[in-house]
């Protein structure tokens, strides 16, 4: 499971059937993007893994400018977005490889388990194997690069 994890002071995100979804404008919680793929090696044990931990990451800095604080510290919210290119090998830097990237089917059905195990959460999800336009503002770069 390849993931990105950005954190960010507001956040927008469309796709190709939906109506604008305006995240964070005026709000004072911070969000925090998270881009997503599965690889050939994931499962349902890793995306519990993954749920189990997400909320708990610290990925926004204190008073003190110190990166210590959680989504479930600061009552943060989540935006998931699907991402294959994750998956994409490139050793020649010449063309993308992406033969380690999950199946659409089965890809499919991890994205609607992990949609199903975050119901509760407060989460904003983009959409599978759509075009989407997503912005996010960032107020200092903090960019995280998981292997999970």
């Amino acid at each position: 499971m390849k993931i990105v994890i950005q954190s960010v002071k507001r956040g927008w995100i469309k796709s190709r059937d939906h109506q604008w979804k305006l995240l964070g404008v005026g709000a004072i919680k911070k969000w925090a993007v998270v881009y997503v793929w599965f690889c050939e090696w994931d499962d349902e044990v890793k995306i519990e893994k993954f749920v189990g931990k997400i909320f708990n990451l610290p990925i926004f800095d204190d008073q003190s400018w110190k990166i210590s604080l959680s989504l479930e510290n600061i009552k943060g919210e989540l935006i998931v977005v699907p991402n294959f290119t994750l998956c994409g090998r490139n050793k020649k830097w010449t063309s993308l490889d992406y033969s380690k990237a999950l199946s659409f089917k089965r890809g499919q059905q991890l994205y609607d388990y992990l949609k199903t195990l975050l119901k509760d959460k407060p989460v904003h999800f983009g959409e599978f194997w759509s075009y989407m336009e997503i912005e996010s503002v960032v107020a200092w770069p903090v960019n995280l690069i998981l292997d999970l």
